[in-house]
């Protein structure tokens, strides 16, 4: 079928107003206003690629705000200013309203007439159609009435526009992507729905991860949402290499090209380190900060946040504290555009022959040294972190309180008059303190 060249720019999700921030306090002042500003810096981004590529329209496929967006609301002025950029540059967008901007006054700023003239905005009541004569194509979509909606709203949609190119845009969940949360199994759509109505393609709105569905004999697609907005699998980074954004869409003699281009500023990623039984806490932090460095250089511009799971078999297992691993990664990688937001410590512990034949060989090591050695030991190795006092709280919470018969405890170190008894008592203690962690014990006497 032969018809005009042109192309659009398909994208949903925006969440404006979504205060990504709200659970990470601990940002530094310059990095919670840009990780805040993402969600907007996103509508920048969009207008940059427009004036680039020149699109003929957009599509919004809903929840363009994260909640009842009123027009006297700042984010709401931010979009609309949005909209008139679009205006100037002479690109026509179409919009329909999902589960979460449903309260917004998007659709009643639209029917008084409020909003710029490039600015359609689809009914809630039913479905409808916009053409585009010069093109050709026929826009079918329709906004959602209230916030939940079970109803098949695509099986009323209009039937296609003969000898144009028609697409439907809609908020949906296509058939089983929420089937591990039936609540957000929202204006449920499957392919069987789909192929009833021949359309060429399918502008989907609502899953946050982005998803080609199908590919033939029509294009039915998820771009994704367009900035992270949490450590959910489907917010981050971590299967995507070209981060999150929209899809330009390029239309030749009706055949569409699909072209991903990227509009995020902040990016959600987990790091996992791969731990060995034979690492010590050392090699597994530096291993760490490789694995982040790698991101970090894969990403040039973009603020990272990182959440770090270890995984594996070790000997420290539960020697590993999540938040004292958490300050000391962020104090190795002091950077502008990167912050750990979370450790977290999957690790499980060696088989119990693994683990007795590490306590023999750190047994021997200690009953090795002489009392000027075990001293220098015991000042390096432990009073750097038991004088913290953040440290000793979550050893504390992590095996319960510490007896204090163990002398380490105490922060009581070696002094010259030490007799060889007192040598002799703090390496048995510490025999008792490996045999019991190793047991999955609390440091506390039975």
């Amino acid at each position: 079928m032969a018809g005009k060249e042109f192309k659009f720019i398909h994208i949903s999700d925006l969440h404006i107003g979504r205060e990504i921030t709200k659970k990470y306090s601990f940002l530094v002042p310059d990095q919670e206003i840009r990780v805040r500003r993402s969600p907007i810096k996103v509508l920048d981004n969009l207008v940059a690629l427009a004036e680039e590529e020149q699109p003929d329209f957009i599509l919004l496929a809903g929840d363009t705000f994260d909640d009842d967006m009123p027009s006297s609301d700042n984010y709401f002025k931010k979009f609309k200013n949005f909209l008139k950029k679009l205006d100037q540059l002479n690109i026509d967008i179409y919009i329909v309203l999902g589960n979460h901007d449903v309260d917004s006054d998007l659709l009643t700023s639209f029917e008084a007439k409020k909003l710029p003239e490039n600015t359609y905005v689809f009914p809630a009541k039913n479905a409808d159609t916009f053409t585009i004569d010069n093109f050709k194509v026929a826009i079918h979509g329709q906004s959602y009435p209230k916030k939940v909606v079970t109803e098949k709203l695509v099986e009323k949609f209009p039937k296609p526009v003969k000898d144009f190119y028609n697409i439907g845009l809609i908020h949906t969940s296509y058939e089983n992507t929420y089937k591990l949360d039936e609540t957000h199994n929202y204006a449920p759509t499957n392919k069987a729905m789909l192929d009833k109505f021949e359309y060429n393609y399918w502008a989907f709105g609502h899953i946050h991860k982005r998803e080609i569905l199908i590919q033939d004999p029509y294009i039915a697609v998820y771009p994704g949402n367009p900035q992270g907005l949490s450590t959910k699998p489907s917010e981050t980074c971590n299967d995507i290499s070209d981060g999150k954004g929209c899809f330009l869409v390029e239309v030749k003699n009706f055949e569409p090209e699909l072209i991903f281009k990227p509009l995020d500023d902040a990016r959600f990623f987990t790091a996992v380190t791969e731990v060995k039984k034979d690492q010590d806490i050392s090699e597994i932090v530096n291993n760490t900060v490789k694995k982040i460095e790698s991101i970090q250089n894969e990403n040039p511009g973009k603020f990272l946040m990182i959440t770090v799971e270890l995984e594996g078999k070790s000997d420290y297992y539960n020697l590993i504290l999540e938040e004292e691993l958490l300050t000391s990664l962020n104090e190795e990688l002091e950077y502008e555009d990167l912050n750990i937001i979370k450790c977290i410590n999957k690790l499980k512990p060696s088989t119990k022959e693994d683990s007795l034949e590490a306590i023999e060989s750190i047994v021997k090591e200690l009953e090795g040294l002489g009392i000027e050695d075990l001293e220098s030991f015991i000042n390096e190795t432990v009073f750097d972190h038991l004088t913290k006092k953040e440290f000793k709280k979550n050893l504390n919470k992590k095996f319960g309180d510490l007896p204090k018969s163990i002398p380490l405890t105490e922060q009581k170190f070696i002094s010259d008059e030490i007799d060889e008894q007192e040598s002799s008592e703090i390496v048995n203690n510490s025999k008792k303190i490996a045999s019991r962690i190793i047991n999955g014990l609390s440091y506390k006497d039975d």
